[in-house]
């Protein structure tokens, strides 16, 4: 009942307001044409006789009232604020792109029909009867464009949602929307998260490196966030971000560089033929880099011997400085690149030549490797130390960065439902906003009928 009230009430008033004007105009029309002046110089009396234009249009506004009463809980709207560093620039907090279409996303909308307890309602029904549209953004052009950072959350029930609350609804779709964003965009703890399962399979320097590479990956990404907040101090372990990033790097300079010593000290390999045969086919092609770099060198320092002496040492060009001012200012030249050039690839020579020459002692060594089942069991107790401690650190380091991000999420994102008060405050004004239209349109019609009326009596008396 309520539902077809409010669904077909509004149609019904707008007909009866058509068909009121069409027949003032068919009246105005028809025969001896009545014109604005006619309109403008007829004398209306408004109140004698004149009653029951004012009930029918306090019955309109009564019913107006009623009916906008009974929309209230079948439509409602929300703005959704994003209020963090990069929304004006169409970005999460993580950087990436902000997408719209994410906010109808099946796993928000689960969420809502989980928290509200909706067993009958499909995530489709409620696409169909949420709109979302951007407020005041994505307008202008060149330096004045500017992406909105407002959204407009508008419910509208169908039939089959009428016996749903909107005000309801739409808190839970913010509330679930605001979680599901924070949680997936605020920061990205995953990198953070050791995977020693699969590196256990590898070889012993294999390991070394991952642990390498996993510790330093832990420090930059606590001192990227140390450089956003120096002084935040986790409440529950106590942590700084600076703290935990010295961990990591204590962690790269002492343990995990014992193992690699240790390692190599007694040879130890899983697999020694094996991993000696890939240092092999590594020192080749490193060999050829050494020798690409050594020529690119050679060929650049050539071309400064046949050149230097037909080039410029130095090259003036007229200039002027922020004051205006005219000065003569030094230049680099061709061979200034050549020089840099030949000392670039002199450098990268000699890295490869430092690796082949690593790699090599490394052959040696397990070449003549000393590994006994003692010395394996050592380095197992290492490696389980050092796990032990990369794992805690980095649950430090997530526990760290959640925390943050929960602290920071509390401004990121900002919702505003409207109020009981102002809802009913609207309801009244499109009320007396029908009832106002329809009067004057009444009168209007009226105003037409008795001018014709009027003309009809004239020309009988004549």
């Amino acid at each position: 009942m309520r539902y077809f009230a409010v669904s077909y009430y509004g149609t019904f008033l707008k007909l009866l307001l058509a068909v009121l004007i069409l027949a003032g105009l068919v009246c105005a029309f028809k025969g001896n044409r009545i014109r604005w002046k006619d309109l403008v110089a007829h004398r209306y009396h408004l109140l004698k006789g004149k009653g029951w234009i004012y009930f029918a249009a306090l019955l309109v506004l009564l019913v107006s009232f009623t009916v906008n009463t009974w929309r209230i809980p079948l439509t409602d709207d929300a703005t959704i604020s994003f209020n963090y560093d990069g929304a004006s620039r169409g970005l999460n907090p993580n950087s990436t792109r902000f997408n719209q279409a994410e906010m109808l996303s099946d796993d928000v909308l689960e969420r809502v029909i989980r928290l509200g307890e909706y067993t009958d309602i499909t995530v489709g029904d409620l696409k169909n009867v949420l709109e979302i549209s951007p407020k005041g953004g994505s307008s202008g052009s060149g330096d004045s464009y500017r992406v909105s950072t407002d959204y407009s959350v508008k419910y509208k029930a169908d039939q089959k949602l009428s016996k749903l609350n909107g005000k309801d609804v739409l808190t839970l779709f913010c509330g679930s929307y605001s979680e599901w964003f924070i949680n997936r965009y605020s920061y990205n703890v995953d990198s953070l998260k050791p995977d020693f399962e699969q590196i256990r399979r590898e070889d012993y320097l294999d390991m070394c490196d991952y642990y390498d590479m996993l510790a330093e990956r832990i420090s930059g990404y606590m001192k990227s966030m140390a450089r956003q907040d120096t002084g935040f101090v986790s409440p529950t372990s106590g942590e700084t971000f600076q703290t935990i990033s010295r961990k990591a790097s204590n962690v790269r300079s002492s343990l995990i560089q014992d193992l690699r010593a240790f390692i190599l000290n007694y040879g130890i390999s899983r697999d020694a033929t094996t991993y000696m045969g890939r240092l092999a086919i590594k020192n080749v092609l490193l060999k050829f880099d050494a020798y690409e770099y050594a020529k690119s060198a050679e060929n650049r320092l050539t071309a400064i011997r046949k050149y230097e002496d037909d080039m410029a040492r130095i090259v003036l060009v007229p200039t002027y400085n922020q004051d205006g001012q005219f000065y003569m200012s030094q230049t680099r030249i061709g061979i200034d690149g050549f020089a840099e050039e030949a000392d670039d690839f002199a450098v990268k020579k000699t890295s490869v030549n430092t690796d082949i020459a690593d790699n090599n002692y490394i052959f040696g060594q397990m070449e003549n490797g000393l590994s006994t089942v003692e010395v394996v069991k050592k380095a197992e107790d290492q490696i389980d130390g050092i796990e032990a401690e990369l794992d805690a650190i980095a649950s430090e380091a997530r526990l760290a960065v959640r925390e943050y991000a929960s602290e920071q999420a509390n401004g990121f994102i900002t919702v505003d439902i409207k109020s009981d008060e102002s809802r009913l405050r609207n309801a009244w004004k499109n009320a007396i906003e029908k009832a106002l239209v329809f009067w004057g349109v009444l009168c209007l019609f009226l105003t037409v009928l008795e001018i014709r009326r009027e003309k009809a009596a004239g020309r009988n008396e004549r």
